[in-house]
C-alpha cells in the first residue's frame, strides 16, 4: 500500500515537473520573441509621432507665420483652428488609450505572476507536508523496529570488539 502511494506520488511529481518544464520553455521562447517586437513597435510609434508633428506643423504653418499649403497671408480660419485642435486632442486621446492598454497589460501579467507564485507556494507546502509525513513514518518505523528488537532480546547491546594489546 505504501509502495503504491509512493509510486503515485512520484508519478504526479514527474507530471508536475514535465508541465512546469513545458511552460518554462514556452515562456522563454515568447520572451525571446518579445524584444524585437517591442523594438519594432517603438520604431513605428516614433514614426507615427514624427508624422503627427509634421501634420501639426503643416496645419499650424511655419514658425515664420507663413502657411505652406496656402499662399495667402490671411490669418487661419476658425475652421482650420478647430481642425488643428481636433487633431491635437485626438492624438492626446490616442496616447492616453495606449497608456491605459499598457497599464492593463502590466496589471494582467503581474496578476498572472502572482497566481503562479501562489500555486507554486501551495505545491511546495504540500511537498513539505508530504516529506514531514514521510519522515514521521520513517521515524515511527525505526522506533518500532528498535522496540520490537528490545522485546526479543531485552537489554541486548552489541559488544564492542577490543583490539588485541
Amino acid at each position: 500500500m505504501v509502495k503504491k502511494a509512493k509510486q503515485l506520488q512520484s508519478k504526479t511529481q514527474h507530471r508536475r515537473n514535465q508541465a512546469r518544464d513545458i511552460w518554462k520553455k514556452r515562456y522563454f521562447e515568447e520572451k525571446k520573441k518579445t524584444t524585437p517586437l517591442e523594438e519594432n513597435c517603438n520604431r513605428l510609434r516614433a514614426e507615427l509621432d514624427m508624422t503627427h508633428r509634421k501634420l501639426m506643423s503643416k496645419l499650424e504653418g511655419d514658425r515664420d507665420g507663413k502657411r505652406r499649403f496656402n499662399v495667402n497671408t490671411d490669418p487661419p480660419s476658425s475652421k482650420n483652428n478647430q481642425k488643428v485642435q481636433l487633431t491635437r486632442i485626438q492624438h492626446e486621446l490616442d496616447d492616453l488609450k495606449e497608456k491605459v492598454e499598457n497599464a492593463k497589460m502590466k496589471l494582467t501579467s503581474e496578476m498572472k505572476l502572482r497566481n503562479q507564485a501562489e500555486t507554486e507556494l501551495r505545491a511546495l507546502r504540500a511537498e513539505l507536508t508530504q516529506k514531514k509525513i514521510h519522515a514521521a513514518l520513517t521515524r515511527n518505523q525505526h522506533s518500532n523496529i528498535m522496540h520490537s528488537m528490545d522485546k526479543v532480546q531485552p537489554g541486548y547491546m552489541p559488544a564492542k570488539v577490543m583490539p588485541p594489546t
